[in-house]
């Protein structure tokens, strides 16, 4: 028998503040634009981490790999 297991390997990690971000950041986020972006972050973030208390954040880059390992 077999299963899947993923390796998560991190790349890059950059500190910033949150205004700093572009829509290009906030796509790469899932988001359609960065107003959309920040909609989503005052819908799941209140004070002190609001939007408008432009907060340091993580932006973590990350590749993944998926291996498949026999069980014994």
């Amino acid at each position: 028998e077999r299963c899947a297991r993923i390796i998560v390997r991190i790349e890059a990690v950059r500190l910033h503040r949150i205004h700093t971000m572009t829509d290009q950041d906030a796509r790469a986020e899932g988001a359609a634009s960065l107003e959309e972006f920040r909609e989503r972050w005052d819908t799941l973030h209140e004070r002190p981490f609001s939007w408008d208390s432009n907060p340091w954040v993580a932006a973590y880059s990350f590749s993944t790999r998926r291996i498949a390992v026999s069980r014994p």
